[in-house]
């Protein structure tokens, strides 16, 4: 018996249900219809609608292109309905004015639009939000005749409103945040660089994203929202500085040049599209300019389209000619024009995608990362010049190089050569004339003051073979070919050793007869031990010294230290004999530290790479 009760009672349930329901979607519908000729009163917008001649908005948007007419919207809603908010999508409409019919009194409630300032908005958004809180019939009219105008209409709780307002704000924050990192970064490359590219970048991505801004509304909220004369017109401004500096900053990232078929075809459009900024913002001083506006936006259109297409075939001639950068360019484009395709389909309502993301955020996200792609592409080329600069100072360091080791070796050959003639022909003879003499002296017809004016002469003699003898070793050290590197230095040390101003021990470790060592290497460190000697003896005034030379298989190592006084590194007195001593080891990127303890002595440790014959 009790089934038999229950049944009837939930379907009744069921159908109540059913018809709330069915209410409330109803209650949340949007009804359209277009006024072509412009003169359709309120009162007559709302008996229409009373009487079923508006059409249901499908989708939430309509695409009416570029149009002459009015269009009015119109909501119902019931008892059920409470807090919620009517949004019109479209941030850029001229004219908009909203009645309401309740309890049987209908009267114009706002007026709003892009001709009107922004704190005349009904909420301080973007877009155009109502609250429908009242039971009634609410009425809009959206005036936009003679520009394109893309119509999004929905009626949603205020809670979910508010909700995807904060989104909105914290991910719109978030996207001008990324701009201005990369705006800046490129700023600091320009400003340590020099080089234009960037600046180029700079203005390419800020008019870029001003036209994103004023598209999207907020330019007109956050930038110039009591100057509405501007608010029609900084989306045309701003896309015709976009498409000038996107010509500028495309052929100096890929290198176009006059030998580009389109070289001069780029240039042309770039004066034309600057043109076309001026004549945007001509309006803003001749007010009567603005109904030619229609015959511009056009224009603007055919000429973007013709300006991304030869930016496609720059890119692809490019490419052909293997030059990376404009594969950086052309990934740029493709991800950019994938986002913006994008959020334009599912404003039409092509594709199945219905997030809130891609209808408010896909063209932002796709110029985010365009800029990213493209800074990325600058990085690739900064890196890329730093790597042809290094090759080139490396080229000319090696010229130099070779340069100087050419000179280095041609100055040993002459002094080579004289040492030769001095030791081997001047010595010789003064040897000769030596020995005549020393036999005109033992001859017995001699006497006395003549034997003696003859002795002096051949002490004289004596001198100046030892002195001519040591010249020759000065200029060159004769005996490494003869004798080996190991000999020659031993007999420096030998000769310094024999003055008995200073005791040198010397420890030397490989340098075999054969060595395969550069002959070059070997008399700089000769030279170097040389020096090393020469300045303890004038100016340390020391009693002991260490010379020790080791051969290693890839690196010749010098360490020498004495007793002497030292000096203060900062404040050398003899810093032209070291600085000889530094500037050789450098040239064959050699290592040298050269210390002085307290209390006194001097330290070198010098380590030159072994370089083979």
């Amino acid at each position: 018996m009790k089934n038999q009760v229950s049944r009837p009672a939930g379907r009744w349930l069921i159908f109540l249900a059913l018809l709330l329901l069915a209410n409330l979607s109803q209650a949340r519908q949007v009804f359209m219809m277009e006024d072509k000729a412009r003169q359709l009163r309120p009162s007559e917008a709302l008996k229409r609608f009373k009487q079923g001649q508006f059409q249901l908005l499908e989708g939430k948007n309509y695409n009416a292109g570029y149009t002459n007419s009015v269009f009015w919207l119109a909501i119902h809603v019931q008892e059920a309905d409470v807090d919620q908010r009517w949004i019109i999508g479209n941030a850029h409409i001229n004219r908009l004015d909203f009645y309401c019919a309740q309890n049987g009194v209908f009267k114009q409630w706002k007026v709003t639009g892009d001709y009107f300032p922004f704190s005349q908005r009904p909420a301080p958004d973007r877009q155009f939000v109502f609250d429908a809180n009242t039971p009634g019939t609410y009425l809009a009219r959206l005036d936009k005749h003679g520009e394109s105008l893309q119509i999004f209409s929905a009626l949603v709780p205020a809670q979910v409103y508010y909700e995807d307002h904060a989104l909105e704000n914290m991910l719109n924050g978030i996207y001008v945040g990324a701009i201005l990192l990369m705006v800046l970064f490129a700023l600091f490359l320009y400003i340590t660089i020099g080089d234009r590219l960037y600046l180029f970048y700079i203005l390419y991505i800020i008019s870029s994203y001003a036209w994103v801004m004023a598209n999207k509304g907020y330019g007109f909220q956050y930038f110039w929202p009591d100057f509405p004369a501007f608010a029609s017109l900084a989306r045309p401004l701003f896309n015709a500085l976009c498409c000038t500096f996107l010509l500028v900053f495309m052929q100096h990232f890929i290198g176009q040049d006059e030998k580009s078929r389109y070289f001069r075809l780029n240039n042309r459009l770039k004066i034309i599209s600057l043109s076309f900024a001026l004549l945007f913002a001509v309006p803003l001083l001749v007010p009567r300019f603005l109904e030619f506006g229609t015959v511009f936006l056009i224009a603007l259109q055919l000429l973007i389209g013709l300006i991304i297409l030869l930016t496609v075939l720059s890119i692809g001639e490019k490419i052909r000619e293997g030059n990376r950068q404009a594969l950086f360019f052309l990934l740029s484009i493709i991800v950019l024009f994938f986002f913006v395709l994008t959020e334009f389909f599912v404003h039409a309502g092509i594709t199945m995608i219905t997030s809130n993301f891609w209808q408010n955020f896909g063209m932002q996200t796709g110029f985010v990362f365009e800029a990213l792609i493209l800074l990325f592409g600058l990085a690739f080329q900064l890196n890329r010049y730093r790597a042809d600069r290094e090759r080139l100072l490396i080229s000319v360091n090696e010229q130099q190089r070779n340069l100087s080791a050419s000179i280095i070796e041609t100055q040993e050959n002459e002094r080579r050569l004289i040492a030769d003639q001095l030791h081997d022909e001047v010595g010789a003879q003064l040897s000769v004339v030596t020995l005549q003499l020393g036999t005109v002296m033992e001859s017995k017809e001699l006497d006395t003051m003549s034997s003696a004016r003859l002795g002096k002469a051949s002490e004289v003699l004596k001198d100046v073979a030892h002195t001519i003898r040591n010249l020759s070793h000065v200029l060159t050290p004769v005996a490494i070919d003869k004798y080996g590197f190991a000999k020659t230095i031993e007999d420096l040390v030998s000769t310094i050793n024999l003055s008995r101003k200073l005791e040198v021990e010397c420890i030397i470790i490989g340098f075999a007869a054969n060595t395969s060592i550069s002959s070059q290497i070997l008399i700089t460190l000769y030279r170097i031990s040389q020096e090393l000697l020469n300045n303890t003896l004038k100016h340390a005034q020391a009693k002991h010294a260490l010379l020790q030379l080791v051969e290693l298989e890839d690196s010749i190592t010098l360490f020498y230290e004495d007793d002497g006084r030292g000096f203060h590194l900062d404040s050398r007195k003899n810093g032209k004999g070291l600085d000889s001593i530094i500037s050789r080891i450098s040239f064959y990127n050699g290592q040298c530290e050269i210390l002085s303890p307290p209390p006194g002595g001097i330290i070198v440790n010098i380590e030159i790479p072994n370089i083979k014959k």
